[in-house]
């Protein structure tokens, strides 16, 4: 179910927007009215396949495609305006830095639910990173699928890690690309090269996991390490099939980044 859901246009249902009297600025409270219409629609989901028996062997997940947007859409109580990237508002990721648009934790990070009352059991936290790109194998392996081995994929079945069947993390290295924007996680080190912007960064995610250290002039030697584990990923990728013609910007902690929309 793709839902629509808390995004623009921001159309908020009547009964759950009055509901919320106590939240005073209103994209705020739209937002919100919005996550409730979206709360209430997955539980009749999940009220339908009880009734049907189905609930118990069912693989429910639940997750975001990227971080909450944390910028003013100017809402003047009849139209959307145009939308404000000048650091005016609220970031509701804090304390992860940035958010939707952004490489940045705020912008990456986001929850992952996976309901499967027959092989996970309920209140299971698992912490290691993983995809949304590994959804298709690890629903390959749960219906006994065998997928084309004259193939290379991005993703990991992840039952065996969920249930604490293999004990490594699924992934050793994660990678991300948006037009000039490029990224990558090794272990506990994540670079963001912004060829654009000419920046280069390096966080410690476990010992800085709010991106406010910047290390690249330090650690030289992981830099360049990253940007050729980068480099050997990138080069067995296919050419892009739509390139964006402009050329955006977002204030990210007082600091204007470039993006491609």
């Amino acid at each position: 179910m793709p839902f629509g859901a808390i995004h623009t246009p921001l159309q908020a249902v009547k009964q759950d927007y009055d509901k919320l009297t106590h939240i005073k600025d209103e994209q705020q409270r739209i937002l919100l009215a919005m996550t409730v219409s979206l709360d209430q629609a997955v539980g009749r989901i999940l009220d339908k396949l009880k009734q049907e028996g189905l609930d118990s062997n069912t693989i429910v997940v639940f997750s975001g495609d990227n971080g909450s947007t944390y910028h003013k859409l100017n809402y003047n109580g009849t139209k959307e305006g145009i939308t404000l990237y000048d650091g005016s508002y609220e970031n509701i990721n804090y304390p992860l830095k940035g958010g939707k648009l952004t490489h940045y934790e705020g912008g990456i990070r986001t929850p992952l639910f996976i309901k499967w009352p027959q092989k996970i059991k309920a209140g299971t936290v698992y912490e290691a990173p993983v995809s949304t790109l590994d959804l298709f194998p690890t629903f390959a392996s749960a219906t006994a699928t065998k997928l084309p081995a004259d193939r290379s994929y991005d993703g990991v079945d992840l039952l065996p890690y969920i249930t604490g069947v293999n004990k490594k993390n699924p992934h050793e290295i994660l990678y991300w690309r948006n037009g000039f924007v490029k990224t990558i996680r090794k272990g506990d080190y994540k670079l963001l090269v912004n060829d654009n912007d000419k920046t280069t960064f390096l966080y410690d995610l476990k010992n800085d996991p709010y991106e406010k250290k910047d290390l690249s002039l330090k650690l030289t030697q992981k830099v360049e390490e990253l940007k050729a584990d980068f480099l050997a990923w990138e080069k067995g990728l296919g050419q892009p099939g739509w390139k964006s013609p402009r050329i955006a910007k977002i204030v990210v902690e007082g600091k204007p980044v470039s993006f491609q929309p």
